[in-house]
């Protein structure tokens, strides 16, 4: 009986010690890299362009209760070049660095399989679902208003990331609502660098084709003569239409086909009920048809701040009309629906 005893509890010594060994070398694989994402979604190709939540291992080896969207890239299905296209937009983030008004890389997965970039969560997602939000919420909710002093608020953020942009020779050319996120605390961060990056990596101006957002572009870039730092100023009295509109589309009446020639004929954003002369003319500043008339994004963060100080913070902007998906992507000349990107 007694070397029986004896042989079992060896084996199970034996078997608890592999246990641990075990544990351990997992513990020290998910330090390394792309095993620290506590998975809840199946990897996605990088053509999919799909943002899954996870839960985020730091280095101390506790892990983060705040989820962040992560871009992941999967290898099963890819060529060489959607690899290095991948890895190529990973370090243009990198080398973009930090700004409080872009949301922040946290990591890269590039070690091995699954690629994945890890991105800062924030709260209320991109700005035009959350005006759209806007519309709906009833009057008493303080979570989901906004005011004409936060109109300029957010706006003056968005505009010192552009500033930053440009002045790391980056042109955004992608400006308004949708690739702007908002996170819990009001704050707004502009993002949507994918084009940008491809842009840069091309060493080409034109991608209006593939944005396909026309309604937010200068004229002389419908006219096909190239993005520019005036350009991204011109989407950016746009952007401020779309807060004040809470999410209205911009030239709703005006087919995409023609809205050169409209603006040619010296045409441009009729101010909405909801919009005060102040923040009007900063969009029709905006909006010059000639590039060199435009405010330069220095003076257009000054004459933010300054409005901003004088804004009405009180009395939260109300649309009543009831918003219809397809008809705000008809009349916003998007070609079809898509979710807001978040590259």
């Amino acid at each position: 009986v007694v070397p029986a005893i004896l042989l079992i509890l060896t084996l199970l010594i034996i078997l608890i010690v592999c246990l641990l060994k075990l544990c351990s070398r997992r513990e020290r694989t998910r330090d390394r890299a792309p095993q620290y994402l506590h998975q809840n979604h199946r990897h996605t190709t990088h053509r999919q362009s799909n943002t899954h939540r996870r839960n985020l291992k730091g280095i101390d080896g506790i892990f983060n209760p705040f989820p962040y969207p992560v871009k992941c890239f999967s290898t099963e299905n890819a060529n060489n070049s959607e690899k290095q296209d991948f890895l190529g937009f990973a370090s243009f983030l990198s080398n973009m660095g930090p700004h409080p008004f872009i949301p922040a890389l946290l990591g890269v997965v590039s070690v091995q399989a699954p690629f994945a970039l890890v991105v800062e969560e924030l709260k209320h997602r991109d700005l035009l679902g959350f005006l759209w939000r806007c519309r709906q919420v009833p009057a008493d909710n303080s979570g989901c208003e906004m005011t004409e002093k936060r109109i300029f608020t957010m706006a003056g953020q968005v505009a010192s990331a552009l500033e930053y942009l440009h002045s790391r020779q980056c042109i955004h050319g992608n400006v308004g609502a949708c690739s702007v996120l908002v996170g819990a605390d009001m704050t707004a961060k502009l993002w949507g660098l994918g084009p940008a990056y491809r842009r840069t990596h091309t060493a080409s101006t034109m991608e209006v084709e593939e944005v396909g957002m026309k309604k937010w572009q200068a004229p002389e870039v419908l006219a096909r003569r190239g993005l520019s730092q005036s350009s991204d100023i011109w989407s950016f009295g746009i952007f401020l239409y779309e807060m004040v509109t809470l999410g209205g589309p911009p030239f709703a009446q005006v087919p995409v086909t023609e809205l050169l020639q409209y603006l040619q004929s010296g045409k441009y954003l009729r101010q909405p009920s909801t919009c005060s002369s102040s923040l009007y003319s900063i969009m029709k500043s905006c909006g010059h048809y000639s590039p060199q008339r435009r405010l330069s994004i220095s003076q257009l963060i000054n004459v933010l701040h300054t409005g901003e100080t004088s804004a009405d913070g009180r009395r939260p902007l109300r649309v009543t009309e009831p918003l219809n998906f397809d008809r705000y992507m008809r009349e916003a000349g998007l070609r079809e629906a898509a979710d807001s990107a978040f590259l």
